[in-house]
Formats: structure tokens, C-alpha cells, sequence
């Protein structure tokens, strides 16, 4: 074989390696990397990523407050004796899927747990990935638009935080991509199982159902609804006869009521700290409220002239984030968690009308990988 025929059989095999690539290749090896470092830097202890607050296991009133995914951890390991070590018992626990999975895997050993809760997350961020780049494939848009669903901090630190937020987004995808095969029992299944991992993405199985009402009326909705929506209403019941109260809120310990001046939540910084406004702002305004606006905008756009599912998914989605909390844009790791929503919805939306400038921005997002190193967004307590 002569030198040009080597080179073209090397150039050949290249070729097909790449083409064999997938975004989820990719999200997974970036990932593994990431929770390597992470845990090499613990002494390769999962607890490190659990991150349990003295103030609630075991109960000291002035300890540490530790951060959410004690709590995911708290119900895996005793669903019935766990309320004792939570903030918000019925807010916590209505959020059910992702520790019980967790529990299933880790077959209820409380030493396999704290694993299990991390092997989840990551094969939801790689499944996320997985489902969103069917669903650029179903539409005719180029796969590698899907790596934003995997590459941006608020994905990225879910996983390393044992948060619901990566299978809870996954499941949202899986949902979305059912849709657009026209499954939509099954995409009713998978919007159902995302509602009971994390309340929030009742906003974009919100858009569906409203599209479905206009579009197939009220006899065709009530079924598909049925399915989406009836666990979730019925384990929120459930909630209130355990607790005195459902599960539905802004947020745990310390956290604020929604506002309902838009951007209240943002611009009333400014009154208390106008230092600290600045500061907030430098990250909060492109990473949260810019694009929340610009969702709007597309959204309402594409509605004028016409009715789109993945459409009134991005308003409804964008349009919460004007009425969030201060509390959750105070805190750059809260706002990047309810980012990935925003991620998704702007990649579903993209694909659904073919704008391809709309998946273009979304990957924007990937940017904030920039914060992942050395836990910037992390809260200090």
C-alpha cells in the first residue's frame, strides 16, 4: 500500500469515527471528568455531593444549612421516616421520582445510595442529550444542537449536587420527542413522570396540553391530560392529607413567595444593595432575564401567526421567569437550575419551526461552563 493509500484509509476511518460521534459522546465524557475531579478532590467520597446541612440531619438549630440534594438523599434512603430531616416536608417530597429511582438502584442500602443517586443523574444528563438530538433528527436539524441540553452549569451542577433537575428535564425531552413522533400517550407518560420529579416542568407540559385543547378539543384533551397530569394532582393530594398542606411553592427553607410585579424579584436589589445589584446583575441579566425576554419575544411571534405546541412551551416558560422570587435570582445556582428549562424549550422550539438562529442561542448556554470549575455558582452556606 503506497503512502497516498494509507493516508486516504487513515483519513477514511477518521471520517467514520466522527460521523459515529454523538453529542451525548461527548456530554458524557465532559461530565465524567467533571464528577472525577469533583470526588477525587473528597477522597472519593459520594457524601461530599450530598452535601448534608447539620441543620437538619441531625438537627442542630444553628448548623449548616448544606444544600438540596440532602434532601433527595434524606427521602431515598427512608421515604416514611425522612419529613424529621427536610426543610419542607410536602415541598421535598412531592418531587418523589428521582430518590425512590435512586432507592431502586441502590436496592435500599443506605452505604449504595449516595452512588446511586449520582449513576441516575448521570445517565438522565446522557439520555437528556440522547432524546433532544432525536428530536433535532425528527425536525431535520443537525444533531450536535443538542449539546446544549447537556453543556451548561445548571445541568452540570444538578448532577454534581444530586438535584431532581437533570432526570426531571430528561424525562421532559423524552416527552417532547414522543410528541413529535406522534406517541403522544406515551409523550403523556413521560410529561407525567417529569411533573413528579420537579414541579417546574409543569410549565412546558403546560404548552402542550393548551395546544392539544385548541387543536383537538376538549373531548381528546381530557385523556391525554388524564395521563400527564393525574398522578401528579393525586400525589399532591396526598401531600395535603399527610401534611396539612400540597406540596406547590416557590422554593424550601428561607425561600420567598413569587412576585407578581415582573422582575420584581431583580430590580428591587437595587433598593437594598445597589453594589451588590451591579454585581447580581452582571451574571443574572444574560444568563436569566435576557433570555427569558427574548423567549417571549420569539414565542409571541411565532403565536401571531400561528399555533405551535413547542411555541406556548417557550412562553410559558420564559414568561415565569419574570415573576421568579428574589430568592432564586439572588442565588446564581438556583437561577441556572431553572435555566435548563429555559435551555430546553428554546432547543425544542427551534426545532419544531425551524429556526435555526433560535438553536443557534440556545447554545449560548454553554458559556456558563465557564462557572462550573471551582463551584463559583456554589452558595457559601
Amino acid at each position: 500500500m503506497s503512502a497516498g493509500e494509507r493516508t486516504s484509509s487513515l483519513n477514511g476511518v477518521g471520517r467514520k469515527l466522527v460521523e459515529r460521534l454523538r453529542p451525548w459522546h461527548i456530554v458524557l465524557v465532559v461530565l465524567l471528568v467533571y464528577l472525577a475531579l469533583v470526588l477525587g478532590a473528597s477522597g472519593w467520597d459520594p457524601m461530599a455531593l450530598v452535601r448534608v446541612g447539620t441543620r437538619f440531619d441531625p438537627g442542630l438549630p444553628d448548623g449548616t444549612m448544606g444544600y438540596d440534594g440532602q434532601f433527595s438523599y434524606q427521602i431515598a434512603i427512608s421515604p416514611l421516616q425522612s419529613p424529621s430531616k427536610l426543610d419542607v416536608a410536602p415541598y421535598r417530597l412531592q418531587r418523589i421520582l428521582f430518590p425512590m429511582l435512586a432507592r431502586l438502584v441502590g436496592l435500599g442500602d443506605r452505604r449504595v445510595i449516595p452512588w446511586s443517586l449520582l449513576l441516575v443523574n448521570i445517565a438522565a444528563v446522557v439520555g437528556g442529550v440522547a432524546a433532544t438530538e432525536r428530536v433535532m433528527r425528527v425536525h431535520g436539524q443537525n444533531r450536535w444542537w443538542a449539546l446544549a441540553f447537556g453543556l451548561n452549569a445548571g445541568i452540570l451542577m444538578a448532577a454534581r449536587l444530586d438535584l431532581t433537575e437533570p432526570l426531571a428535564y430528561a424525562l421532559v425531552q423524552i416527552g417532547v420527542l414522543a410528541w413529535s413522533l406522534e406517541r403522544r400517550w406515551l409523550s403523556a407518560a413521560a410529561f407525567s413522570a417529569a411533573a413528579l420529579t420537579k414541579e417546574t416542568t409543569v410549565l412546558i407540559l403546560g404548552g402542550y396540553l393548551v395546544f392539544l385543547l385548541l387543536r383537538r378539543g376538549f373531548r381528546e384533551t381530557v385523556p391525554w391530560v388524564g395521563i400527564a397530569l393525574g398522578p401528579f394532582l393525586l400525589w399532591q393530594v396526598s401531600l395535603f392529607l399527610w401534611f396539612g398542606h400540597a406540596g406547590i411553592g416557590s422554593g424550601g427553607a428561607l425561600s420567598m413567595p413569587f412576585e407578581v410585579v415582573p422582575l420584581r424579584g431583580w430590580w428591587s436589589v437595587a433598593i437594598h444593595d445597589p453594589r451588590g445589584f451591579v454585581t447580581l446583575s452582571i451574571l443574572i441579566v444574560p444568563m436569566v432575564i435576557l433570555p427569558a425576554i427574548v423567549g417571549i419575544a420569539l414565542a409571541g411571534r411565532y403565536l401571531l401567526s400561528g399555533l405551535g405546541a413547542g411555541a406556548l412551551a417557550l412562553l410559558f416558560q420564559s414568561g415565569m421567569f419574570l415573576f421568579l422570587p428574589m430568592s432564586n435570582l439572588v442565588d446564581p445556582l438556583g437561577a441556572s437550575r431553572f435555566s435548563i428549562g429555559l435551555v430546553c424549550a428554546l432547543l425544542n422550539f427551534g426545532a419544531e419551526v425551524g429556526w435555526r438562529r433560535v438553536l443557534a442561542y440556545s447554545q449560548l448556554w454553554i458559556l456558563t461552563m465557564a462557572f462550573v470549575p471551582g463551584d463559583r455558582l456554589m452558595p457559601s452556606g
